[in-house]
């Protein structure tokens, strides 16, 4: 009984630091992801408007979000965010049945 406990305890403190770890890496993703999309919007509008009066500063613009684009396509920053949610969900259903003794 008290091997149980004691095991019980183990895997608490366990799934709690999984818990924690997952929010801090969703919330990097969330900021990575949403960023990157906003960063590609307002560099491509930007490049837009500079196109006539400051024609090398739009290319760099429209360079920026070529390699932000990539970057987020390569990493798949998007898929990535949602594992971490599916993980953190799967997480708090191990604490549950835990914590329920299932």
């Amino acid at each position: 009984m008290t091997d149980d406990i004691d095991e019980r305890a183990v895997l608490d403190k366990e799934i709690k630091g999984m818990l924690t770890a997952s929010r801090e890496y969703r919330q990097w993703w969330s900021i990575a992801t949403h960023g990157s999309a906003w960063a590609i919007i307002a560099f491509s509008a930007i490049a837009a408007y500079l196109t006539k009066d400051s024609p090398q500063a739009a290319a760099i613009l429209s360079l920026l979000v070529t390699i932000i684009a990539a970057a987020q396509i390569k990493i798949g920053f998007g898929r990535k965010w949602a594992l971490f949610r599916i993980m953190q969900t799967e997480l708090r259903l191990l604490q549950l049945d835990l914590e329920t003794g299932r």
